[in-house]
């Protein structure tokens, strides 16, 4: 029998997979799903993304936490209940709603403060639209709809403040059709409010 080559384990830095490899070899760049779909970036136009690249971190600031937009939601939402009549009045259905959002407030209330997934949701969302043909258009989903796109699905935390974040977006293209545009995305929390996208997002529209 020959020899067996001896393997080690090893985690992907952008889908945080592990992967067992030979042990000689160094550690490689990304893992082949991950390095099929930056093949296929480098095959579109440049208006559609890139292929990740290693460049000078662009800086934006945040002006709202997560945190206080849900307080400010639920403020305005059960001002509004109020004013209608009472909450007693009101519709089993915007019951349910006004529990899942004060449901949700009193859980970021609760949690850590240095967990940072629902600020780095945002921000990515915001990096990303910024690079839509029509960024007014834009859309990430919606509660209402049955498409919310949550950090806790959407956000993995790696090291040195760095989060990868995946999803999808809605908007018009150039013929003013919808379309859904699957991206994935590096940041990193460069502390007081400020944010750095790492490389290029990876983006590729839905067929």
């Amino acid at each position: 029998m020959g020899n067996v080559q001896a393997k080690r384990n090893w985690k992907c830095p952008w889908c945080q997979q592990e992967y067992r490899i030979p042990s000689h070899k160094p550690d490689p760049a990304s893992c082949p799903e991950c390095r099929k779909n930056r093949q296929k970036i480098e095959s579109l136009p440049p208006s559609l993304g890139k292929a990740v690249s290693k460049q000078e971190p662009q800086v934006v600031r945040s002006s709202m936490s997560p945190r206080l937009v849900w307080n400010i939601f639920c403020a305005v939402l059960v001002g509004g209940m109020v004013c209608v009549g009472g909450y007693a009045m009101l519709s089993k259905t915007y019951q349910v709603v006004a529990y899942l959002f004060a449901e949700k407030a009193h859980e970021a209330s609760q949690s850590d403060p240095e967990d940072k997934r629902e600020e780095a949701l945002v921000m990515a969302q915001q990096f990303i639209k910024d690079r839509l043909k029509s960024p007014s258009t834009a859309s990430f989903g919606s509660f209402f709809k049955g498409e919310f796109q949550s950090a806790e699905k959407c956000v993995t935390p790696i090291e040195n403040q760095e989060y990868i974040v995946r999803g999808w977006v809605d908007s018009q293209n150039s013929f003013g059709g919808t379309v859904r545009t699957n991206f994935m995305i590096r940041i990193k929390d460069k502390g007081s409010g400020k944010w750095g996208l790492i490389g290029d997002p990876v983006m590729v529209d839905r067929k």
